[in-house]
């Protein structure tokens, strides 16, 4: 199954929060500006790719070469334990072609980050992995909103979803990296339903997901980090979903039961 960001352009936020803007060229490449200044910031990803994009950030702790940062990449994409100096740090989730996502997140002052298109077909070259230096000290908070989801170890809680256009502070308060997988469910499924769908090897149809149901996917976060997103959600129950694995390696967080159900009315 495939999962796409929710809407048409989805380009939300408060207009005196700084934007970074981020461009999927055509074959998928991602255009990044070099330099960003640290706190709140809202990145903003133009996909003019045939495919979908995601722009996924990453945090390196140290000094380490771009073929260290891909092979850990690599450890961790095949679920073996995560390197100490790599850690998940938000970004854009899955973007449709012809789309524009965004996400509102904090910056932190004197980090080395990496953004690569996650949507991307193959293994990340180095080429591929852009680097952004952030500077000066500055201070900021995210924007309020009025739902907020939170991912545990291993579950979700939320509060305020309402239909239509959402403003959601997604956040990690578990131990472990997690991302958010949210899709509407046909009238009658159960989570036993999608969770038995998801963990299946078949690649046909979309079983308790409706094609026209809204769905959505964000970046990863590590613990402790959040993000405003926007969601736009029609009246139904929904799935929500991890598959991302722990630090330490293993199976990803839905094998763990890391799926929980919310009704929008």
């Amino acid at each position: 199954m495939t999962i796409t960001a929710c809407g048409e352009d989805d380009v939300s936020g408060d207009p005196g929060v700084p934007t970074l803007e981020l461009t999927a060229g055509s074959k998928g490449a991602l255009t990044v500006p070099k330099r960003a200044a640290p706190g709140v910031i809202q990145l903003t990803l133009r996909n003019k790719s045939k495919g979908d994009a995601e722009a996924q950030l990453i945090r390196i702790d140290g000094d380490h070469s771009r073929s260290e940062v891909l092979d850990a990449l690599g450890r961790a994409a095949s679920a073996k334990p995560w390197k100490d100096f790599l850690f998940a740090a938000g970004g854009v989730g899955m973007t449709d072609p012809g789309d524009t996502r965004s996400a509102t997140q904090e910056l932190a002052a004197g980090t080395t980050y990496y953004v690569f298109n996650a949507s991307a077909e193959g293994q990340p070259q180095p080429s591929d992995l852009h680097k952004i230096e952030i500077s000066r000290d500055q201070e900021g908070a995210l924007p309020e909103t009025n739902a907020t989801i939170s991912a545990t170890d291993h579950g979700y809680t939320t509060d305020g979803l309402t239909s239509g256009r959402n403003e959601v502070t997604f956040e990690n308060t578990g131990r472990q990296p997690h991302h958010l997988l949210l899709g509407q469910l046909r009238k009658g499924a159960t989570i036993a339903d999608a969770k038995r769908f998801l963990l299946s090897d078949t690649d046909g149809g979309s079983g308790p997901f409706p094609p026209a149901g809204s769905e959505a996917a964000t970046s990863v976060l590590e613990r402790g980090t959040s993000q405003v997103i926007t969601l736009d959600l029609k009246p139904g129950k929904y799935a929500l979903y991890c598959f991302v694995s722990d630090r330490r390696g293993g199976p990803p967080h839905i094998v763990r039961g890391m799926i929980s159900a919310v009704t929008v009315k």
